[in-house]
């Protein structure tokens, strides 16, 4: 459970308003640090979920394929220049980053 918290704070850090600010200043620190950092924490908060909904994930993800291609299309679609422009636009796509990110990558990378 330790690990759990250790992901927690690391979310909660990374989405505070001038940190948000300072790493999406510069694209290069958006790209390498800010998003791989947020997939890091919700590796680390996945223990939670797994253990909290057990049968939704070895009934969605029994092989593990499901989970790594899932893992796939959300890191190749943050991967395009134009989602990244939209996610320092718009508040919706930032929001969808960080959950989408977290959640899902970050859930699915751990098996």
């Amino acid at each position: 459970m330790e690990q759990v918290k250790y992901g927690i704070i690391l979310f909660m850090l990374l989405t505070i308003p001038p940190v948000v600010h300072l790493m999406e200043s510069i694209m290069i620190i958006h790209m390498h640090m800010q998003m791989p950092m947020i997939v890091v924490a919700g590796f680390l908060m996945a223990p939670f979920f797994q253990k909290k909904f057990p049968h939704f994930f070895s009934k969605w993800n029994q092989s593990g394929i499901p989970g790594i291609l899932l893992f796939s299309i959300i890191m190749l679609y943050w991967m395009l220049p134009i989602t990244m422009d939209e996610a320092l636009t718009e508040l919706g796509m930032e929001v969808f980053k960080f959950f989408s990110l977290a959640f899902f990558s970050g859930s699915s990378a751990q098996r």
